[in-house]
């Protein structure tokens, strides 16, 4: 259920290998698993919680029970100077529901962008977060003793000031920046807007891409994707072969997918394909955001019109990638365009699909099924390499309910309409062998 939690832009989460919910980093402060401020939890930085990604958490490397939370505070964007603190948490206090042990602001200057990926070297981790006013990268390696206050800095891509808005503008601060799964890429946007008219402030955003080496935690350029306005989200397909933007203009509201798989910059840029777009009412209506890979493999976006979309296959080319809009209507506006923040993967545990998915890794999954929860119908994925493919749908007592095979089943769909709400178990089978099961919700 919801917790009593500040309503926060940004919200850091994180569990502990076997799923179990730990604490929560927002609007600077950390809370236990029941929502109370933990303690000493209120000596950490409070904070403005309208920050692009304002909280991450990370494990100390080899120290159990201990993790790191990273925060930004903004200041008024008319003396804007953005700080970043650093809070240690011991999950070993407090009858297991943890305190915070340390707390220490340790710098200033930077845009709303904070992200991270594990250490090449296979214990540590780096954070990553963006200079204001400069085109500096600050990389912090979060190693066994915590933090190291001291950055390694890199010169890369354009500058991150108020040139590219038409007058004084908080935005160049905001947009996200994201690292792929494999830990060797990097992305940002500007939104680059802010002035008292939306539709006049839209001005060129800044959408670049960059190369991370996660064994010296330096970033390089690699090149700019123009022709993007009001971007605020970037996110990676979990196989790092596709990038998807989000943005604004005053014709449509849209989410483009790029193809990064042949590594050839020009054939990057060019690749640009449009799997989201709605005509332009106003600037907060209807309109994709912050974006964030989920370890169910789908990447889910904030949009202003009330819900959290989501890209089913983002893996996929073009419309093959399945854009859902409204997957889950939301009650409260607070929540439609914010961003939740979290590392995409740890040295002790992978993205796995949860309990109503498959059980298994991520990469190439042989089945999948989707939207679910459904309503009306749903949609069959199959691997290519099945050679007699059959789809069964049980009711939870074991009744069997509908099969298709050969054809239908590679590329059909099967009709929920006339079933009770409730669980129902969809397997693939390759001729009488059982492949894989998949939990389906009907709602």
């Amino acid at each position: 259920g919801p917790l009593p939690l500040p309503q926060s832009e940004y919200t850091a989460v994180i569990s502990d290998t076997s799923g179990n919910f730990l604490f929560v980093a927002a609007d600077g402060r950390v809370f236990d698993r029941f929502g109370a401020l933990m303690d000493q939890g209120d000596l950490v930085m409070a904070a403005n919680g309208d920050v692009t990604q304002g909280g991450l958490i990370f494990p100390r490397p080899a120290a159990a029970n201990k993790y790191e939370a990273l925060f930004i505070r903004d200041t008024p964007y008319s003396a804007p100077v953005v700080q970043a603190s650093w809070a240690s948490i011991d999950m070993a206090l407090n009858g297991g529901l943890g305190g915070v042990t340390n707390h220490t602001i340790f710098g200033q200057s930077f845009t709303e962008k904070l992200t991270g990926t594990p250490h090449a070297n296979g214990t540590d981790y780096w954070a990553v977060m963006h200079e204001h006013g400069t085109n500096v990268f600050r990389t912090y390696l979060i190693d066994q003793d915590g933090l190291d206050t001291i950055p390694i800095n890199s010169n890369a891509g354009s500058s991150h000031t108020t040139v590219y808005a038409p007058c004084f503008s908080d935005m160049n601060f905001r947009g996200e920046m994201k690292i792929s799964y494999a830990g060797d890429r990097l992305a940002l946007c500007n939104t680059n807007n802010g002035c008292s008219d939306p539709i006049g402030a839209i001005v060129p955003s800044i959408v670049q891409l960059f190369l991370f080496n996660d064994a010296t935690g330096l970033v390089s350029y690699w090149l700019d994707l123009p022709g993007h306005r009001y971007s605020y989200g970037v996110e990676f397909s979990q196989d790092g072969s596709k990038l998807y933007v989000s943005g604004a203009d005053s014709v449509v509201h849209y989410v483009d997918q790029y193809d990064l798989s042949t590594g050839d910059t020009s054939t990057i840029a060019a690749s640009r394909y449009r799997v989201f777009g709605v005509p332009y009412s106003t600037i907060n209506s209807n309109r994709p955001s912050a974006m964030e890979l989920a370890p169910d493999g789908r990447i889910y976006i904030g949009n202003q019109a009330s819900s959290r979309d989501a890209i089913l296959h983002p893996d996929l080319p073009g419309d093959q990638c399945d854009y859902a809009e409204a997957f889950f209507p939301l009650s409260h506006p607070h929540h439609f365009t914010y961003h939740w923040n979290q590392l995409k993967r740890y040295h002790d545990s992978e993205f796995r699909r949860d309990d109503v998915g498959l059980g298994a890794e991520l990469k190439a999954p042989s089945f999948a099924i989707w939207p679910n929860p459904a309503t009306s119908s749903i949609r069959l994925r199959l691997s290519e390499n099945i050679t007699a493919p059959r789809v069964r749908m049980h009711d939870n007592t074991g009744r069997l309910l509908s099969e298709v095979s050969g054809q239908a089943a590679l590329s059909g769909t099967l009709d929920v309409s006339g079933l009770a709400s409730g669980m129902y178990t969809v397997s693939l089978l390759d001729g009488s062998m059982v492949i894989s099961q998949v939990r389906l919700v009907v709602q």
